[in-house]
C-alpha cells in the first residue's frame, strides 16, 4: 500500500500548491493552416471560430491559407472550420497557458460546389485522415486517446480500446486485431514503414512491453483493422499510420515529464522566423529503477528494465515545397537472473538466466513539391536499423549457470518511396507511388545440445533483398452521397523472387443525413519475418535453408459497416467481416504447428521445413457507440463478437492463439472546474475478454526433459479464465500565465484481480506454475509546459 500513498501524497501536494483563489482567466494563441484534403492547396478565405465564445472570437485565412486567433480562453474548446464548397468541420481542442495550439486542417470538397452555399454536413470527428478508406479505419486523436484509463501515454494501449482489437495483457502492448497475429500489423511513420516501435522488442515481432513512439510529438494518425487501401501494403490485419506535429515555428517551449513511461525533456521552436522552418525533438529515460525501490512490481523479478528514447522532426518550408527531417530511436536492456535471485519474474523460465537487449532507429528525409493547385509530390528516403542481442543460461541443481542460446540479429533498411496526389476534379482523385527497400540483415542464432555437447547454429545468414511496391489508388464520387475508391498494389520479393498483385476496392452511400452504408473488399499479402527465411537444417555434414523458397501469406478481406450519427457529438457503428487466409506457414510433417500463431509468445517461432499450405479464417460482428467529448463528458463503448481458426498440416481446425471470442470495453469521463484556470478529470475503463487459447503442458514429458513440454494431444483445446480488468485515473490541469502542469494518477486493476498470463513447468519443484499478470498497478504522471 505504501506505492499508492506515495501517489496519492503526491497528488494531494501538486492541489494544495495551486493558488485556486487566482481569478485571472488566461488565454493563448491558436494558429494553423485551412488546405484542401486531396491537393493541400490553401483554402484562402476560410472561416476559422471558437463556438460558444462572447463575442465570437475567429479569423479568415490568408493568401496562405493561414490564420490566427490571439487571446483565445484555455480549456477545452470547439473550433469550426467553414469553407464555400466545402464540407466545414468541428473541431474538439485542448487549450493551455503553456503551448500555443496549432491547428494544420484539411477539408473535404463537396462535389455540389456553389458560390454562395457553405456545405452543412459535419466530418465525422472518428472518420479516417486517408479520405479513400471507406471501412475498418478512424482517425487516432492523441489528446483524445490520451485520456482512457490505463492507457499508460501508450499509443498501443489506446488502441486497443477500438472494437476489433484485443488487449487482455499487461506486460506487453501487441495489437492483436479480429483475431489475427499481432506480426500482422503494419507501423508506418511520415509515410514510411517502420521496424517494431518498442523497447524490449524481439526481432520479427511488433510490440513489446514498452512503447517508443511519444505521443507528445504525434500529431492525428489513421489506425486501420481491414480492407485498408492500395496504399498499404505488406499487412496482414491492420494498419498503424502515424504523423509527427511540425514544432512551433514562431516561439520556443519547452515541456518536462515524469511517469512510468520514464523522465522525459522536450523542447520545440523556430529555426528562422523568416522562413518558417521550425525544429521538434524530444529525450526520455527511464525511472524504473525508482520506482522499483517504491516497491512497485514490474513482473521481473529483481531485474529493472533499462531504457531510453529520442525523437525529433525538423520541417523547413522552400519554396513551392517542404523538406522535413525526422527521426526516432531507442536503446534497452534487462538482466532476468534468476540464479542470483528467488524473486519470481514472468517473462522467462525459473531454471534460466536471461539477459537481453534491443536497439532501433529511423531516420528520414522527405521533401514535398507543390506542383500546382491540384496536384503535389512526395519523395521520401529513409533508413532504419534494428538490433538484438540475447543470451539465455540454464541453470543446473545447485543454480549454477551454463551457456545455452545466443541469439544476435542485426537488420537495416534503406527506402525510397515516391508516391504523386491528383485532384482531377471535385470528383475524381489519384494517388499512385513506388516503394523500393534496400534489406540487409546479419543473423546468427545457436543453440547447445547436449547429444553433441556443443553449440550449433540454427540460423547464421548474412546478406541483402530488395522489396519492392507500386500502387495506385482511386476515389470517384459518382454522387455527393455515393462513392467508389478502387485500388491495386504489387508486391515483388527479390530474395526468392516472389511477387503479388493486390485489388482493393471500397463503395460508401450515405443513404440519409445521419446514415452510411459502407463495403470494402482487399487480398492482403505479407512477407514472412526475415529470419524465417533463413533457418538452418542440419543433414549429415549438409546444411540447407529449407525455408528461402516461401511465398507470401495472404487474407483476403470482406467487411461491411453501418455507420448512425445520432448527433453532431454521438453516433454508433457496426461492422461484420470475413477473412480467409491461405498460404500460411507451416510444418511439412503432420502438426499443429502453423506461424498463424507467431505472436502469441515473446519470441518468432524458429522452425525449419516450412510450406505455404497452412489456413485460416476470422470472422465476427463489431459495435461502436461513442460520445465524443461534449458538455465535460464523453463515453466509449465497444463490443467484438469473434471466431479465428485456423488448420496446420494435419488438417484439424482448430482454435488460434489469439480466440478470444469476445471483447468489451466500457469507457467514460467527466471533468469539473475547480477555477477559473484548474479542471478535475475523472476517467474510467472496465475490459473483458474470453479466455485465450493455450496448448497444456505434459508433465511426464517435461519432467524426464527437465524443461516445460506441450503436450500435442489437444493444442489451443483449453482456455484460461476471462481476463478482467478495471482501470481508474484522476486528471488535475492548471493554467498560469506562462506555463500549464497536469498531474494524473491511475490505479489499473483495482480490484487486483489475478488474471492469468501464462503456464510453465518448474523443473525445482517438479510441477506446473500459473504465471498472473500485473495486478494492482498504480501509474503517476506530472507534466509541466512553459
Amino acid at each position: 500500500m505504501f506505492k499508492i500513498r506515495f501517489f496519492l501524497l503526491a497528488f494531494l501536494l501538486i492541489l494544495l500548491i495551486n493558488n485556486r483563489l487566482q481569478a485571472q482567466i488566461f488565454t493563448q494563441t491558436i494558429r494553423g493552416t485551412v488546405v484542401d484534403k486531396q491537393s493541400q492547396s490553401p483554402l484562402i478565405g476560410a472561416n476559422v471560430i471558437i463556438l460558444n465564445t462572447n463575442p465570437i472570437k475567429g479569423a479568415a485565412t490568408d493568401d496562405r491559407g493561414k490564420f490566427r486567433i490571439e487571446n483565445s480562453p484555455t480549456g477545452r474548446q470547439q473550433i469550426k472550420i467553414m469553407y464555400i464548397g466545402y464540407k466545414e468541420t468541428v473541431m474538439q481542442v485542448l487549450i493551455t497557458s503553456g503551448k500555443e495550439l496549432i491547428l494544420n486542417v484539411e477539408l473535404d470538397e463537396d462535389i455540389v460546389k456553389t458560390d454562395e452555399v457553405v456545405i452543412k454536413e459535419q466530418k465525422d470527428k472518428s472518420q479516417s485522415n486517408n479520405k479513400m478508406a471507406t471501412v475498418s479505419a478512424r482517425s487516432f486523436d492523441v489528446e483524445e486517446s490520451n485520456r482512457y484509463a490505463g492507457s499508460r501515454n501508450d499509443v498501443s494501449k489506446m488502441v486497443a480500446n477500438y472494437a476489433g482489437v484485443t488487449g487482455g495483457n499487461d506486460i506487453r502492448n501487441d495489437i492483436i486485431i479480429r483475431g489475427n497475429s499481432p506480426n500482422g500489423l503494419l507501423w508506418r511513420l511520415e509515410g514510411v514503414d517502420i521496424p517494431n516501435p518498442n523497447h524490449f522488442a524481439a526481432m520479427g515481432t511488433t510490440g513489446g512491453p514498452i512503447g517508443m513512439l511519444n505521443n507528445n510529438v504525434l500529431a492525428n494518425s489513421d489506425f486501420m483493422t481491414g480492407a485498408f487501401t492500395a496504399d498499404y501494403g505488406n499487412a496482414l490485419s491492420g494498419v498503424f499510420d502515424l504523423r509527427m506535429r511540425n514544432g512551433n515555428n514562431e516561439k520556443y517551449e519547452y515541456t518536462s515529464q515524469v511517469g512510468l513511461n520514464g523522465l522525459e525533456l522536450g523542447a520545440e521552436g523556430p529555426i528562422s522566423k523568416k522562413s518558417g522552418a521550425s525544429f521538434l525533438g524530444y529525450y526520455r529515460f527511464s525511472t524504473l529503477k525508482f520506482l522499483q525501490k517504491l516497491g512497485m512490481n514490474f513482473g521481473t523479478g529483481t531485474g529493472v528494465p533499462k531504457y531510453q528514447d529520442a525523437t525529433f522532426k525538423i520541417n523547413v518550408p522552400v519554396k513551392k515545397g517542404i523538406v522535413a527531417l525526422f527521426g526516432v530511436g531507442g536503446l534497452s536492456n534487462i538482466a532476468l537472473l534468476n540464479s542470483e535471485s528467488d524473486k519470481k519474474n514472468i517473462y522467462a523460465e525459473n531454471s534460466y538466466d536471461v539477459t537481453f537487449g534491443s536497439k532501433m532507429g529511423i531516420a528520414g528525409l522527405s521533401y514535398t513539391r507543390f506542383i500546382n493547385t491540384n496536384t503535389y509530390a512526395k519523395l521520401t528516403l529513409s533508413a532504419s536499423y534494428e538490433e538484438n542481442n540475447n543470451k539465455v543460461d540454464s541453470l543446473d541443481e545447485t543454480n549454477n549457470p551454463h551457456p545455452f542460446f545466443n541469439d544476435n540479429a542485426d537488420r537495416n533498411k534503406y527506402a525510397a518511396n515516391f508516391f504523386i496526389s491528383n485532384k482531377l476534379s471535385a470528383r475524381l482523385s489519384a494517388k499512385s507511388g513506388v516503394m523500393v527497400d534496400a534489406l540487409g540483415y546479419k543473423l546468427y542464432n545457436e543453440r547447445f545440445f547436449k547429444a553433441v555437447n556443443d553449440f550449433i547454429p540454427l540460423l547464421s545468414s548474412e546478406g541483402t533483398s530488395l522489396f519492392t511496391r507500386a500502387y495506385t489508388q482511386w476515389s470517384y464520387k459518382i454522387t455527393p452521397d455515393l462513392s467508389f475508391n478502387p485500388g491495386v498494389n504489387v508486391l515483388h520479393f527479390a530474395l526468392n523472387n516472389k511477387y503479388a498483385i493486390e485489388p482493393r476496392a471500397g463503395i460508401s452511400w450515405d443513404f440519409s443525413k445521419r446514415q452510411r452504408l459502407s463495403f470494402g473488399y482487399g487480398l492482403h499479402n505479407k512477407l514472412q519475418e526475415l529470419p524465417v527465411y533463413f533457418i538452418e537444417t542440419h543433414a549429415g555434414n549438409e546444411t540447407i535453408q529449407t525455408n528461402k523458397n516461401l511465398d507470401f501469406t495472404k487474407a483476403q478481406h470482406f467487411v461491411l459497416g453501418y455507420d448512425l450519427k445520432i448527433n453532431d457529438n454521438m453516433r454508433l457503428k457496426t461492422e461484420t467481416y470475413y477473412q480467409q487466409i491461405s498460404q500460411v506457414p507451416v510444418q511439412m510433417r503432420s502438426s499443429y504447428f502453423s506461424m498463424i500463431n507467431a505472436g502469441s509468445d515473446f519470441v518468432l517461432p524458429l522452425v525449419d521445413s516450412l510450406v505455404n499450405k497452412g489456413t485460416g479464417k476470422n470472422y465476427g460482428v463489431e459495435l461502436t457507440l461513442e460520445k465524443f467529448f461534449s458538455k465535460n463528458y464523453y463515453f466509449l463503448v465497444t463490443t467484438s463478437l469473434f471466431e479465428s481458426k485456423y488448420k496446420g498440416s494435419d488438417g484439424v481446425e482448430r482454435n488460434t492463439a489469439f480466440n478470444v471470442n469476445y471483447v468489451l470495453n466500457t469507457l467514460f469521463g467527466k471533468e469539473w472546474k475547480v477555477t477559473e484556470n484548474s479542471v478535475l478529470a475523472l476517467d474510467l475503463k472496465f475490459t473483458i475478454t474470453g479466455g485465450k487459447p493455450y496448448v497444456t503442458i505434459d508433465t511426464v514429458a517435461s519432467r524426464l526433459a527437465k524443461k516445460t513440454v506441450f503436450d500435442a494431444s489437444n493444442p489451443f483445446g483449453q482456455r484460461f479464465k476471462e481476463y478482467i480488468k478495471p482501470d481508474i485515473k484522476v486528471t488535475y490541469r492548471m493554467n498560469s500565465k506562462k506555463f500549464s502542469q497536469e498531474l494524473a494518477v491511475s490505479v489499473e486493476n483495482f480490484i487486483n484481480e489475478r488474471n492469468v498470463l501464462s503456464q510453465q513447468y518448474n523443473d525445482k519443484g517438479g510441477n506446473i506454475v500459473t504465471n498472473y499478470q500485473l495486478g494492482i498497478f498504480p501509474v503517476a504522471l506530472y507534466r509541466i509546459n512553459f
